[in-house]
């Protein structure tokens, strides 16, 4: 599905999007970077992944003008939370942010999917984003763990 999904969203592999629409900053410097990158760990192993992830996903998909970066981040995260895909929950709850998504609105996604995605997933994900928040909250203090 994967293979599906760039062969019709993204451009070849290799191209990037318009310089204009990136201010002439590479993906990589243009990503966002979290605290934890699990792309950086897995660089080694799987470099043409972490690549795709780069040069197609973020350079490419979530710069397409269809759908702002808050809305991309709010489906993003609640794919993540309906799939049962917690490993990348911290990364695009940074991103949401990022974004412009408070995390009152985080807390009114995760009540509306525990209908939709399940009970459990969604009490799993507010644990996620509690634990999130908790750091960042942190963080601003100057006590960042």
């Amino acid at each position: 599905m994967l293979l599906h999904i760039v062969a019709f969203c993204a451009k070849p592999v290799g191209t990037r999007a318009e310089a204009s629409d990136l201010d002439r900053v590479s993906p990589k410097e243009k990503v966002l970077k979290s605290s934890y990158s699990p792309r950086e760990q897995l660089r080694p192993l799987v470099p043409k992944l972490i690549e795709l992830t780069e040069d197609v996903l973020f350079a490419d998909v979530w710069e397409r003008p269809g759908l702002s970066k808050r809305d991309r981040s709010l489906a993003t995260v609640t794919a993540l939370i309906t799939s049962g895909r917690w490993d990348q929950m911290n990364s695009h709850l940074e991103r949401a942010t990022k974004h412009g998504i408070t995390k009152e609105e985080i807390s009114e996604l995760i009540t509306h999917l525990a209908f939709y995605a399940g009970w459990a997933s969604a009490m799993t994900a507010a644990l996620r984003a509690k634990e999130f928040y908790d750091r960042l909250d942190a963080g601003k203090d100057g006590n960042s763990p």
